[in-house]
């Protein structure tokens, strides 16, 4: 047992521990002693919690970081794989045949052209079937500037003359040089470029001030004036720019795409075409996601909302330009039955946040896609929906027919009644 002295001892040293708690008071009770001690046995415990939970989290850190140098590692190995085997294709025209036929260039394709062959890849798949050589480009382009000059000074002379009386001047006849109407066709579609270049991949300043960009789609609209000027190709223009050398290389490729069948149909405009086009992707839409299909059909979201938009500008107004990109790679082998599928893989992946919301949301949502999807989550949607282009060309071409005899049959009972 402590001998009396000790207990002294003890008692003065543990009344200084928590003198500054109980200062000016009498000694305090043994229960106010042990919650004193429990005080700071806790703030060590809280502590060592917190030095734990510090180190849990740097050991996840380091992990994650791992595992993305490990899938870098993976991606920079098959980039350079690929670029490989794009070289090897590009060595003699026989190998982009074979390779087409077996299907290797639509795998490759799929999985993403590397960057460095993209330009190559993409001109290959797009092609030159209507045979445009630089000199007509260069005519085109000659003549498209100064029916640009003259469509501008006759507007800025309209504009004075007609200003003061605040209504718009009327449309223009003047000649061009060439003898036919300034007007003639749809060539006065060209000054809907003066709107429509500035909010065209903005982050891209290089696409203005080269005056590439205009160049090709005035040169287009010179080229057909059958078909003129239609907002959304300023993006399909501006992605091919991205990635072309020069700006006849562009307008090629620019030009053979819009003549594509599916590309073709919707930028001419024509309700029939639209129709047709609209109603193969609901067809596809109804086969592959029904429960989907059926709330949208609940909701009234006509694909005419979103999906005619997204067609228009082969998603590069509503997806990440990486993302587009990937997309391309696939669309310009494969067609429409590509972009179709892409539209379903993005309807596949926010399904559960899309099944949330009401009708004015949804085409809110479809309108202003997330910038942040994940693209792997997104291809592997796509990879999951099979459609062909054999399938979707006896689709259409099913629709196509069928609308065919129903107007046959109403003209038919329109006639005789």
């Amino acid at each position: 047992p402590p001998t009396p002295a000790r207990a002294a001892a003890a008692d003065a040293t543990a009344g200084a521990d928590i003198e500054p708690i109980f200062r000016g008071g009498p000694p305090p009770p043994p229960q106010a002693l042990s919650r004193h001690r429990f005080t700071d046995s806790s703030t060590t415990l809280s502590k060592k919690k917190i030095q734990q939970a510090h180190n849990s989290a740097k050991r996840r850190l380091h992990v994650q970081q791992t595992r993305d140098r490990w899938r870098q590692n993976e991606r920079d190995l098959q980039v350079a794989n690929d670029t490989k085997a794009w070289e090897r294709i590009f060595a003699h025209p026989q190998n982009w045949e074979d390779a087409k036929r077996r299907g290797v260039v639509t795998q490759l394709c799929f999985r993403g052209v590397p960057p460095a062959v993209r330009r190559r890849a993409w001109c290959a798949m797009i092609g030159n079937p209507l045979m445009i050589t630089r000199e007509l480009y260069e005519i085109n382009s000659q003549r498209a500037q100064e029916l640009s000059w003259q469509q501008r000074m006759v507007s800025e002379a309209e504009n004075k003359r007609f200003g003061s009386q605040g209504g718009p001047p009327p449309p223009s006849s003047q000649p061009d040089s060439f003898g036919s109407p300034a007007a003639a066709g749809k060539e006065e579609t060209m000054q809907l470029l003066d709107q429509d270049l500035p909010r065209t991949l903005p982050q891209y300043q290089f696409l203005q001030t080269s005056g590439s960009l205009r160049d090709v789609l005035q040169t287009f609209v010179r080229y057909r004036p059958d078909i003129g000027y239609v907002q959304g190709m300023s993006y399909l223009a501006a992605t091919l720019l991205l990635y072309m050398d020069d700006s006849f290389e562009c307008f090629t490729c620019f030009a053979n795409l819009l003549n594509q069948p599916f590309c073709f149909d919707i930028y001419r405009l024509q309700r029939e075409q639209l129709d047709l086009h609209i109603k193969t992707f609901e067809y596809f839409f109804k086969l592959n996601l029904p429960a989907l299909y059926q709330l949208f059909k609940r909701h009234d979201v006509e694909p005419m909302i979103y999906y005619l938009d997204w067609a228009l500008t082969l998603y590069v107004k509503c997806l990440p330009l990486d993302v587009v990109a990937r997309v391309w790679d696939s669309y310009l082998l494969l067609g429409e039955a590509f972009c179709i599928r892409t539209a379903l893989g993005i309807l596949k992946l926010f399904g559960k946040t899309l099944s949330r919301m009401d009708s004015e949301e949804i085409a809110r949502f479809l309108q202003h896609l997330p910038q942040d999807l994940n693209q792997q989550e997104l291809f592997s949607q796509i990879e999951e929906i099979r459609i062909t282009p054999e399938e979707c060309s006896q689709v259409v071409s099913r629709l196509s027919n069928s609308d065919g005899a129903t107007r046959r049959r109403g003209f038919l009972s329109f006639l005789y009644s």
